[in-house]
């Protein structure tokens, strides 16, 4: 989706994870030392837009507010739709019939209007549940990976491995590589 995938069967996984790392901290370095100077100096709340009417004054400030409001507004756009493909992965369903991919994507964004309207709280309590649902995978499949390979998990959800931690070879192929 994002072309990690591409990347990762051209160059490996190890070089694509280093060059995600280098080139995240590479990035976002800068932009936190940055930050971090600037909401030292302007300690409120409003984010860059203080320090830019502080630099540039009210007209840029406002233009910098709708630039900003109008990004957020396009980015946002995007969720509901890479929802509603992943989902077609998994259920077949939803990216078959575009009544129901519309109805999921619309769910979504009302979801969200209702969560930004019952007020801070619960958006916040939403936001971390989100959050623990997206970082869930990352906590599990090392778990999962690391039973597999010490031979306490097996079956065809985790994959078979023969018992020197090796996995078998698909019904049909037996005698071309390890078994």
């Amino acid at each position: 989706s994002y072309g990690i995938e591409s990347a990762v069967s051209q160059g490996g996984a190890f070089f694509c994870v280093l060059f995600l790392c280098v080139f995240g901290l590479l990035w976002a370095l800068p932009q936190a030392l940055m930050t971090a100077e600037l909401s030292t100096a302007f300690p409120k709340n409003g984010s860059s837009l203080y320090w830019i009417e502080s630099g540039l004054g009210r007209r840029w400030a406002l233009v910098a507010a709708v630039c900003l409001n109008i990004g957020q507004a396009l980015d946002m756009a995007v969720y509901p739709g890479l929802l509603t493909s992943y989902l077609g992965v998994l259920w077949p369903a939803v990216a078959a019939d575009a009544r129901v991919a519309f109805s999921v994507q619309a769910g979504v964004v009302l979801a969200q209007a209702a969560f930004n309207v019952l007020g801070l709280e619960v958006l916040t309590s939403v936001s971390y549940a989100t959050m623990a649902l997206a970082l869930f995978p990352f906590v599990a499949l090392p778990v999962v990976a690391a039973a597999q390979r010490r031979g306490r998990l097996s079956g065809t959800w985790v994959g078979s491995t023969s018992g020197d931690g090796h996995r078998k070879a698909p019904e049909g192929r037996a005698g071309q590589g390890r078994n």
